[in-house]
């Protein structure tokens, strides 16, 4: 809308006087992947533009009229939507490393704050389905669309950790503590990255 709306207002800089036609305009322009206009798709017909208000008509009887009508009406198809699968039929892209993997993390559907990360996890795989996996979660047990998981690539001292879990540690009050994993250095060496 921005760029149609600078194209117009190239001498006139009152962009409310121009919001109208460029409006009209974006409603009434062919959209290629739909195969009708936006006016098209909300009203069944063309939006009649303010050149085709004074076209001269042709008097058609109206039985030819109906029997076109019906023809048309009979022609007509809905139109493929193209957002279920990509053209070819395939289905949407799935990282291949998803088959082996062992923890995945799980993408934020929710409204997010700007700085909150955009996945939870890494969890763990507890099962997997053609189009769930079933993950072990803080809540315990959930099964989560393939669609929103990403693998995760772990240290294989993480694996470990995980593997053997961490006992908590007491503190001074008494409270128990679990330490972080995430951002320890020590002992880095022979482990490497495993793809799980």
């Amino acid at each position: 809308m921005k760029a149609s709306l600078m194209a117009v207002l190239q001498d006139d800089p009152n962009w409310a006087d121009a919001l109208p036609l460029v409006m009209m305009g974006m409603r009434a322009s062919f959209k290629a992947d739909l195969g009708r206009s936006a006016a098209e798709l909300v009203f069944g017909e063309a939006l009649r533009l303010p050149g085709q208000f004074f076209d001269k008509t042709t008097d058609v009887p109206q039985s030819q009229f109906a029997k076109n009508l019906q023809r048309v009406v009979a022609s007509l198809r809905p139109a493929q939507t193209a957002w279920h699968q990509s053209a070819s039929g395939r289905p949407v892209f799935m990282s291949p490393h998803m088959r082996t993997a062992t923890h995945v993390f799980v993408r934020v559907d929710a409204h997010r704050s700007p700085l909150q990360p955009p996945y939870k996890g890494p969890y763990k795989i507890l099962e997997r389905g053609p189009k769930s996996f079933l993950l072990e979660t803080e809540g315990g047990p959930d099964a989560v669309s393939v669609y929103r998981l990403k693998p995760a690539f772990l240290l294989a001292h993480d694996l470990e950790a995980d593997r053997h879990g961490r006992s908590p540690l007491p503190t001074s009050s008494g409270r128990m503590i679990r330490r972080p994993t995430r951002g320890q250095t020590e002992n880095l060496g022979g482990g490497g990255v495993v793809t799980s």
